[in-house]
């Protein structure tokens, strides 16, 4: 009942994306920026996940190129659209327990959208997790949070530690913070 439920969200956000393409509304916009049915298309399996109104031509290309795994939803669409919601709600001004809340909820009504798959949730979990590390420290590390992420996903899936998708998010991620980020 839930990935039902899950499938109708998404569904209901692509069907919209496309009738707002299909409805003319953008036609105020500058030309660059309106949307036509294939762009729709594109954009709802981009954002959303949902490659159901991918036209054949577009798959096909995707497909030749080896290119087709930017059309799955992945940890980073999450970490940059949390990433978004944080700059917006920190530049309203809100105060950093709202902004982190409001950032969480955004992040799970988005991983929710976008079929709550194991990539997306391992970012949820991280995001989560990095955040409210960051309320109740003043001084925080991004590898404990990271650490401790890892140690709640493999108690929740202890067979994730096997999935090569766990490893390379896990050695991105730390490779991220454990040495680009000091450079």
């Amino acid at each position: 009942t839930l990935s039902c439920w899950l499938h109708s969200v998404q569904q209901t956000g692509s069907q919209r994306l496309l009738d707002f393409a299909d409805s003319g509304a953008s036609s105020w916009l500058p030309a660059w920026l309106r949307l036509n049915h294939e762009d729709a298309g594109m954009l709802s399996a981009m954002i959303l996940g949902n490659r159901m109104y991918l036209d054949r031509q577009a798959r096909i290309g995707f497909e030749r190129t080896g290119s087709f795994h930017l059309l799955v939803v992945s940890g980073m669409h999450l970490a940059i659209f949390a990433g978004f919601v944080f700059a917006l709600a920190a530049l309203i001004g809100l105060p950093g327990l709202w902004t982190t809340a409001i950032t969480i909820a955004c992040s799970f009504a988005y991983a929710l959208v976008t079929g709550f798959g194991d990539p997306v949730q391992r970012s949820f979990w991280m995001v989560t997790l990095f955040l409210i590390a960051r309320l109740l420290f003043r001084e925080r590390n991004s590898l404990n949070a990271i650490g401790f992420a890892a140690l709640c996903l493999l108690a929740w899936n202890p067979r994730s530690l096997l999935d090569a998708s766990f490893q390379m998010t896990l050695l991105s991620v730390v490779a991220v913070a454990g040495i680009a980020v000091p450079i």
